[in-house]
């Protein structure tokens, strides 16, 4: 009877033993899921970092060509509108000349007639 006791005693300590081994396994591979679960977390939100900052790099070109273009827009205009202003100025000396030249005329018949 106390061989008997003494074996159920081993065996209830022993399941007891290997009952605590498997939650030692278990809170250990819990452990490294969480922790593989907070590097992915992580990685992920690294991955949503590094996006934003590529969206954001992208966005700062787009703004920086669209910048470019409008100054070589009003550049071009300020170039043409100087062109334009060149060409009147040409014109109205044109005109001017051929204002005096007539003038000149004029007076040379109208001196003459007298």
């Amino acid at each position: 009877q106390s061989a008997r006791r003494r074996q159920e005693q081993e065996m209830l300590s022993s399941a007891i033993q290997q009952s605590a081994r498997r939650r030692q396994e278990e809170e250990m591979v819990y452990e490294a899921a969480r922790q593989s679960a907070r590097r992915r977390g992580k990685d992920a939100v690294l991955v949503a970092a590094s996006q934003r900052e590529a969206q954001l790099r992208e966005e700062e070109q787009v703004q920086a060509a669209a910048r470019r273009a409008l100054e070589d827009g009003m550049l071009s205009a300020a170039s043409q509108q100087s062109a334009r202003r060149r060409e009147e100025e040409e014109m109205v000396a044109a005109a001017s000349q051929q204002s005096a030249r007539r003038r000149q005329e004029e007076n040379m018949v109208y001196e003459a007639a007298r």
